[in-house]
């Protein structure tokens, strides 16, 4: 159990502390009120940061009989950098040691804000348990000295990397008081060895972990796309005349054709209820939207021969895409309802690829071959990467992440960067060109709270 110092006489000076901190860590950060938890104020998280906030991740004991391929607080750490918003550090970097009474002035002064503790426990052969707990070092969010959140998820030993990620989860949402991405799915193409026709439909963990093949073709596969309850891929898979519209069950695995037309059909995007689905098609280079209803295969053309339209994405009621029909491809939004289409990218030069992170209001899209965004609020503009040949962005459901391709030499790879750009890191996936990375929606976990709620006193 930890010891903390001297809590009832500090919470004042440490949440004063806390303002100030957060100030110059966040830019366009404020103290927000919340009652989710026992603490009144809480960290929002807003753009124009210049540092990442520091949570100390402890050494987890684990149990007898526990061994792993990771420790779960590596992949806990992992998770929360990766969200560009925190700046985890371990024990060797601790200001002071959690076997010592802690002093939650030491730790503030060395700008760490929160710290997170767990033990790892082996309940048979088959299953593991992960009991992790969440301290606030100020008051912001739950009273100093207990923990703000105490919780327990038991898994089968080969969902351990769930464990961590569950946690991860627990831990974003707590603080930030929005769901976390960590225990979300990617579906991405890989082509093996360049040049060879062979194409493979893969999905793994947000982070690459955990690929598995799922569907495989001699000719090219694009542009995979997840349904709303996560148990659909639709995706592009060309034959020897056309590209057709196919859609992977992950309940029965069985594929279906979902478009067959002349033509290429490409570029399937779900509506969020799942039933329906936009995609374009066309002949010779052109191209239009359809909006197919999926229950009973009728639909309709959205544009009509105005450019090259394509790249569809949900946003609402309302589908975003591509068109080339002022002369330079730019973004363009349809309300579904009247038809009415008007462009809403205000970037110079081809832009291409468009998504909307709702939680954020902003548009990310591929601008002169760089991930770009778009405040539409204010339609500031934003280069986020440095990589090469951008490509086919996806947004994850947080709103907050963003998954993507790029070029490194002959081959494509993934790269993942905070919406703000602060934060970037390519994924250590498979070799080969990887290639289309589709973000799944939301999954929730499985944690419960533990009924004896720990104090650090």
């Amino acid at each position: 159990m930890l010891q903390l110092q001297n809590f009832s006489r500090q919470i004042s000076l440490l949440s004063l502390t806390l303002i100030g901190l957060s100030s110059s860590v966040f830019a366009q950060t404020e103290i927000a009120t919340n009652n989710d938890f026992s603490g009144t104020n809480v960290i929002t998280i807003d753009q124009g940061r210049t540092q990442a906030a520091k949570i100390a991740i402890g050494n987890f004991n684990y149990g007898p009989g526990v061994q792993l391929p990771q420790k779960l607080e590596t992949i806990i750490g992992n998770d929360l950098k990766n969200s560009g918003i925190f700046a985890p550090i371990y024990a060797n970097q601790f200001p002071q040691s959690l076997s010592s009474q802690l002093n939650p002035e030491v730790w503030f002064k060395a700008g760490v804000f929160y710290l997170v503790t767990g033990q790892v426990s082996a309940l048979n052969a088959n299953q593991l348990r992960l009991d992790y707990n969440l301290y606030d070092m100020s008051g912001a969010i739950c009273p100093v000295g207990q923990a703000c959140i105490s919780r327990t998820v038991t898994l089968n030993t080969s969902e351990n990397r769930d464990l961590a990620h569950t946690a991860a989860n627990d831990v974003y949402q707590a603080i930030l008081k929005q769901p976390g991405d960590f225990l979300t799915k990617i579906a991405f193409v890989q082509q093996p060895i360049a040049g060879v026709n062979k194409y493979n439909l893969y999905i793994a963990d947000y982070d690459g972990a955990n690929p598995r093949q799922i569907y495989t073709s001699d000719r090219p596969i694009l542009s995979p796309n997840w349904s709303g309850d996560n148990q659909r891929i639709a995706f592009v898979s060309y034959s020897l005349f056309n590209s057709r519209i196919m859609q992977y069950d992950l309940n029965s695995r069985a594929v279906s054709i979902l478009v067959n037309k002349e033509g290429n059909s490409t570029a399937p995007a779900y509506s969020s209820d799942g039933q329906y689905l936009v995609y374009a098609s066309g002949v010779n280079g052109s191209s239009d939207l359809y909006l197919r209803n999926l229950s009973n295969g009728t639909e309709r053309n959205l544009t009509n021969g105005r450019g090259r339209n394509t790249e569809p994405s949900w946003y609402g009621n309302s589908v975003i895409f591509t068109s080339d029909r002022s002369g330079t491809a730019a973004i363009y939004q349809m309300d579904l309802s009247t038809g009415n289409a008007n462009r809403i990218s205000r970037t110079s030069g081809q832009t291409t690829d468009a998504q909307i992170s709702y939680p954020v209001q902003t548009m990310v899209m591929i601008n002169r071959d760089r991930l770009t965004t778009q405040n539409l609020n204010s339609n500031k503009i934003s280069q986020i990467t440095n990589t090469f040949l951008d490509e086919s962005l996806s947004i994850s459901p947080s709103g907050r992440m963003v998954i993507y391709s790029s070029t490194v030499g002959n081959n494509k790879v993934l790269n993942l960067v905070s919406i703000d750009g602060f934060y970037q890191v390519q994924l250590p996936v498979l070799s080969g060109s990887l290639s289309y990375p589709a973000w799944s929606n939301q999954v929730q976990g499985k944690s419960t709270n533990n009924m004896n709620i720990p104090s650090a006193q």
